[in-house]
């Protein structure tokens, strides 16, 4: 007899034997379907993408509107952060600079003060 069809799939042991010859190792252990593993795309973009359906399954444009929100008030949030870095970074540059050249000033004034007194 010929192997049944079901869902556009052959059954029996030899489609299932190569289904599971198609997964990778770490898919078999993990019993993972493939769209559940890590090599199926980045992180940031599975967060997205579901994000994206979340609120577009409203079923409206709002949906698609809000994620766009969010994702933008994110980008804001991430920007605000990077510029408070560098202000950090640049104000504790300054302030080293200076404390560096008040703690040489101080020290050549002290040789001088202290190379007149002796030649005196």
């Amino acid at each position: 007899a010929p192997p049944l069809l079901r869902a556009g799939k052959r059954a029996g042991p030899r489609a299932s034997r190569l289904r599971r010859l198609r997964r990778s190792p770490g898919q078999r252990r993990a019993g993972l379907p493939p769209s559940q593993h890590a090599d199926s795309g980045g992180v940031a973009y599975r967060a997205g993408a579901a994000l994206l359906q979340a609120y577009s399954s409203r079923g409206s444009a709002y949906g698609y509107l809000t994620a766009l929100g969010v994702v933008a008030v994110a980008a804001v949030v991430v920007v605000i952060i990077v510029v408070v870095v560098v202000v950090v970074v640049v104000v504790v540059f300054v302030v080293a600079v200076v404390v560096v050249v008040v703690v040489v000033s101080v020290v050549l004034l002290l040789v001088l003060l202290l190379l007149c007194v002796c030649s005196c």
